[in-house]
């Protein structure tokens, strides 16, 4: 029995694993939408068997990242501009009531913590690589969430914003959009430390459609390399 439980756990842990470093190739953009996984390639790249990998997967599934098509297996979740326009306006109401819920219940320190993710961003460069400009945004969601006090909303947007963040390299990549979400952000933190609910909820959500709008602008580039690879 106990050899069994054991087993499962590992097989748990190297399931996890394996989610882990798929996701982040997704998030990053080194795994296309529309890219297929393949179960044979993915075990010999992670030296594990078939189990670990299904697990992975179906995990990915769950979460919105990976979509199992017949006849082509398991591939990377792909975008429509309506699936866009809807992952945002979702994100814009939970991003209003996680603003909201920040001022009207964050700590003391939790302001300053929000303070300080909000100085990390001022620091972000155009240069700098994707996986950091999504690294330091993240941190900053997850300081405003746990001031929020809402494992409702927390649980919502954690789940959704894995998906953003596979779309969140569209708005950054326009030229400009960095500056624009430093003053976006920037409004954010004063209407959240000033204890501004209304304020708050209403520059995340402004933060938000103006960060749907760039990843728009991006969605025909997706759409593109979709085309090719279903093609090939």
């Amino acid at each position: 029995m106990t050899s069994g439980i054991s087993i499962r756990r590992e097989q748990a842990s190297l399931s996890g694993q394996i989610a882990e470093s798929l996701r982040r190739a997704i998030i990053a953009g080194e795994l296309e939408p529309g890219s297929r996984l393949v179960e044979r390639d993915l075990c010999e790249r992670f030296e594990v068997s078939r189990g670990p990998v299904r697990e992975a997967l179906r995990q990915l599934s769950a979460e919105g990242l990976v979509r199992h098509e017949p006849h082509r297996g398991p591939t990377v979740e792909s975008v429509s501009e309506q699936d866009v326009r809807d992952l945002y306006r979702v994100r814009g109401s939970l991003e209003g009531l996680a603003g909201e819920s920040f001022a009207q219940r964050a700590t003391d320190e939790e302001m300053e913590r929000l303070r300080e993710a909000g100085r990390q961003i001022e620091t972000l460069s155009p240069d700098d690589p994707p996986e950091r400009l999504i690294t330091v945004k993240n941190d900053f969601y997850r300081a405003l969430l746990d001031g929020a006090h809402s494992p409702v909303i927390s649980d919502s947007f954690t789940r959704l914003n894995n998906r953003i963040s596979q779309y969140r390299r569209l708005s950054m990549s326009r030229p400009g959009r960095l500056v624009e979400t430093k003053a976006e952000i920037a409004a954010v933190v004063a209407a959240c430390t000033a204890r501004d609910a209304g304020g708050a909820r209403r520059a995340c959500e402004d933060h938000v459609a103006r960060a749907a709008n760039a990843a728009l602008e991006q969605v025909p580039n997706l759409t593109d390399n979709r085309s090719k690879l279903d093609d090939e």
